[in-house]
């Protein structure tokens, strides 16, 4: 090149000011790391939701579309918007985050341009069959959106994963085998940890949704109400399919739900807290993982084990079933030792495999396209 800042398109559903999830944030800190870094890139986000106002001055926003009562059930609708505002950029390359229409539609622009087009695995789900047990006004437009998903898969240049598990799907479902592998990255965190020796606090994050099954948490605070210095504690963006769980959560004096809160605010409560649980069915690999290890704490998963993190790592527990959960809530409240123990190692752990230095492996790849 001769020396103009490479464009860089980020593409993808919605931008963190708006709505908080792990896509989100890994995007958040890959643009900070370009930002830290001074790189030569000129850096464009485009996404269909947006924070009304919200401006940033490294980096410029871009809305694809705005929604209306039929287009808000598929993102395929908005093909034609982000191929005009692509073939206005004129991106050197595009990075696109969240499996979906967006994968495809990236992907058939770079095939038709002198572009290089990067996907980047946020779910396992984006790389397995799809199944819903109902039929709702979405059904049709998510089917439509994932099979254009699918055609970006195989036409994209490159594949990033989070794990080597994603990597193997990506190989058995779409014989692709040169996937590049990445996990996710996190800042270090230098923040001062203060862990009372009592309440025993038990923590869980995520968004109030099916996949992430905030009801196995609260029935794990009902069961274990005999412990009478234990604590636990719910946080996440609610969602109002869940008034009932909402209203019983509210009356278990054991539990605490304290709503949405920022990425610094929750790290601020895990630097107080001792055990981190995730009831999730699946996940990709969850940045909540990552800021439980950075504050020292061990983490207790009901169904995820992501390439055998917890088998081959001494920073958590992997149960696989509701009685293994309890068991192993258990033996962290009670075994100090043990618990200490875990989230030392955990911590290192996470320094050494998901620091920054992974985001720097991604703008390399940004270089090399």
């Amino acid at each position: 090149m001769d020396g103009s800042p490479k464009k860089i398109c980020i593409i993808t559903e919605k931008h963190w000011a708006k709505v908080m999830g792990g896509s989100q944030y890994q995007i958040k800190c890959l643009i900070d790391r370009i930002v830290l870094n001074r790189e030569n890139f000129e850096v464009y986000y485009l996404a269909r939701y947006l924070k009304k106002g919200f401006k940033e001055d490294n980096y410029e926003i871009r809305e694809i579309s705005k929604p209306n009562c039929i287009s808000q059930y598929g993102y395929f609708f908005d093909a034609n918007k982000l191929l005009k505002i692509l073939k206005g950029i004129k991106p050197d390359v595009i990075y696109q985050r969240v499996f979906g229409a967006y994968t495809g539609i990236a992907a058939y622009y770079a095939t038709s341009n002198r572009c290089n087009c990067i996907a980047h695995i946020s779910s396992d789900y984006d790389l397995i069959p799809y199944s819903s047990r109902f039929f709702s006004k979405s059904f049709l437009p998510q089917m439509i959106d994932r099979a254009i998903g699918k055609y970006g898969l195989k036409k994209m240049k490159y594949i990033v994963t989070q794990s080597e598990q994603q990597s193997n799907f990506l190989k058995l479902r779409y014989r692709r085998s040169d996937a590049i592998m990445i996990p996710n990255f996190h800042p270090t965190l230098d923040q001062t940890l203060k862990k009372e020796k009592k309440p025993i606090k038990v923590i869980w994050v995520s968004n109030f949704k099916s996949l992430k099954r905030p009801e196995i948490f609260f029935r794990l605070a009902v069961d274990m109400e005999e412990e009478k210095n234990v604590k636990f504690i719910m946080i996440g963006r609610f969602n109002p399919h869940y008034e009932a769980l909402k209203d019983k959560i509210q009356k278990q004096k054991n539990l605490s739900y304290l709503g949405e809160l920022s990425i610094e605010e929750v790290n601020k409560v895990l630097s107080e807290s001792h055990i981190f649980v995730n009831t999730s069915r699946a996940e990709g690999f969850p940045n909540t993982f990552i800021q439980s290890w950075m504050n020292e704490v061990p983490v207790v998963s009901l169904d995820v084990n992501t390439d055998g993190v917890f088998d081959n790592q001494k920073i958590g527990i992997y149960c696989n079933s509701y009685e293994n959960l309890i068991k192993a809530v258990k033996l962290l409240v009670h075994n100090s030792d043990l618990r200490t123990k875990m989230g030392v190692d955990a911590r290192l752990h996470a320094i050494k495999k998901h620091s920054m230095k992974n985001a720097d492996k991604l703008i390399d790849l940004f270089h090399s396209s």
